[in-house]
């Protein structure tokens, strides 16, 4: 708005209904400077982060395609591990952290509550001293694309089973997180462009995608005509982008012989369409995990080209505080624990896609110590990555030593 940056509160960009705050950021974000994305920290049930992946990475995004605008994730906390988590949770997502406190928003400020320079300080000058990786700098590794459709949104479309479109993205986010497979976005808009397709040759994951434009069969057709891959779960284009059904689903024509690269599959929310990819080798995860415990979730960041892996737990639990309440009801979340007891990892890469030479795991759970991390023959393109994690409880980084 004329000089003044223009940005908006927390809010789902999803599904149809979207929560309290109700903006529908997608159709807003051509005017954005700044996107906000989830808030965390406060209450117990941000201890559940990987359910909001889907839509940090949905925003982050949009703020991309907003000429690379800046995501921000905030979170609100008044005790210090909810601090850390939200500090933790945007050095994963690769997006810039906001930690802000709950001043007059609870019925009674407790008298232990900490102030927000002193939650996140330590935690800044941690970054900036032994991982001060910018997240401007940093690119995911991709691995697979994932369609999300904003026209079955805002037509209300929901499949026979009752689910909307994006609760198969939602299912496929979860499921890529708990693999470990770097993954992104592909909205109506990208969807619609050939070029942009055919720049990418990652798989394009298509689940329930039924309110499809012709531009967007057309530019799907240009991209399995050159050589590109696509995983579809039915429906697919049973209807246009105004909602009206076609007479004949566009499914019938895309699954005509000819497109070897088009692989029919389960969806999402009835299989493990995934693991069978995998099994039958059509498709090779970059990381692999061969020991410890899974609940490890690693992503992959590219800075300035150098490989980085941040390490976020999914085995988190809440120490709730014995009496105070957020605005929702739930409990603040006063304090985290862990149920992950094996943090000796192995993992295989794939050394072309992931050149990795020295690396050393650092954490600010562990201060200022350094660990370095083994790297082992494997078979040919292939190495071992073993890593230590024990005394970590949240987040860890594996960088260049």
């Amino acid at each position: 708005i004329g000089e003044k940056p223009l940005m908006t509160c927390c809010s789902s960009s999803g599904p149809i209904y979207l929560n309290a705050v109700n903006l529908n950021l997608e159709r807003m974000s051509s005017s954005l400077d700044y996107f906000m994305l989830e808030n965390c920290g406060i209450n117990v049930g941000s201890v559940d982060w990987v359910r909001m992946d889907s839509e940090a990475m949905h925003q982050k995004d949009m703020a991309f395609r907003k000429d690379n605008s800046p995501p921000l994730a905030l979170s609100y906390t008044i005790y210090e591990k909810g601090g850390y988590l939200g500090w933790s949770l945007s050095r994963f997502w690769g997006v810039a952290n906001w930690s802000s406190t709950l001043n007059q928003r609870l019925e009674e400020d407790p008298p232990d509550m900490m102030e927000v320079e002193d939650i996140i300080k330590p935690y800044n000058n941690w970054e900036i001293r032994n991982s001060n990786w910018h997240y401007r700098d940093g690119s995911d590794l991709v691995e697979v694309r994932l369609v999300n459709s904003r026209y079955c949104k805002e037509n209300g479309w929901r499949g026979k089973d009752g689910l909307e479109q994006w609760d198969k993205s939602s299912a496929w986010s979860q499921h890529l997180v708990k693999s470990n497979i770097g993954y992104r976005f592909v909205r109506s808009e990208e969807l619609a462009d050939p070029d942009a397709l055919c720049s990418d040759k990652t798989p394009l994951i298509i689940d329930s995608v039924a309110c499809v434009s012709d531009d967007q069969f057309k530019a799907i057709q240009t991209y399995l005509a050159k050589g590109g891959t696509v995983w579809l779960a039915l429906p697919f284009g049973t209807h246009d982008e105004k909602g009206f059904k076609r007479k004949v689903p566009k499914s019938e024509q895309l699954l005509k012989p000819g497109n070897k690269n088009l692989f029919l599959i389960n969806t999402i929310t009835e299989g493990n369409p995934l693991d069978t990819l995998i099994k039958k080798s059509r498709f090779r995860p970059v990381l692999r995990q061969i020991s410890g415990d899974p609940r490890w979730a690693a992503r992959i960041r590219f800075y300035n080209g150098k490989p980085v892996i941040h390490f976020l737990s999914r085995g988190l639990t809440a120490v709730p505080h014995p009496s105070i309440k957020d605005m929702g009801g739930s409990p603040v979340l006063k304090d985290i624990g862990s149920e992950i007891e094996d943090n000796r990892l192995k993992y295989e890469i794939n050394s072309a896609k992931l050149p990795v030479s020295a690396l050393s795991v650092m954490s600010p759970e562990l201060g200022t110590d350094s660990r370095n991390v083994m790297v082992l023959k494997s078979k040919p393109g292939y190495s071992i990555l073993d890593i230590n994690l024990e005394g970590v409880k949240i987040y860890a980084v594996a960088q260049s030593s």
